[in-house]
């Protein structure tokens, strides 16, 4: 189901909404998924980044941000290397539209693992 959604996001045939709903549906499986997954989850989750920050739409943002702290156990070590990404392209790009979607993922991050995530 993992893999389905996945493909179903980094479809560029699919519409906002759909993805959007997606992900939402990622966010409510994410607890419930063993630890077996996570390393296909940090793909996931890089999608997730990816998408969040190449996507003019709010809605589709906002639901990334808050499916970020429940994939956040799954992250382990690699959030902070996760934050660092995020971090770099907030001080390298200067496309608003990226801005928005980075800042939304930090965001995101922070929510998940807090201030020890620095």
């Amino acid at each position: 189901m993992l893999a389905t959604l996945e493909s179903f996001i980094r479809d560029d045939g699919s519409s906002t909404d759909s993805k959007n709903e997606a992900c939402i549906l990622l966010a409510k499986l994410a607890p419930f998924l063993e630890n077996t997954s996570a390393k296909k989850l940090h793909t996931t989750i890089e999608i997730l980044f990816e998408l969040s920050s190449n996507t003019k739409d709010e809605t589709l943002r906002k639901s990334i941000c808050k499916a970020i702290p429940q994939f956040s156990k799954y992250m382990g070590e690699k959030a902070k290397s996760y934050l660092m990404q995020q971090l770099t392209v907030l001080q390298e790009t200067r496309d608003e539209s990226i801005l928005k979607g980075t800042a939304y993922n930090v965001a995101g991050l922070f929510k998940a693992k807090g201030m020890k995530v620095l």
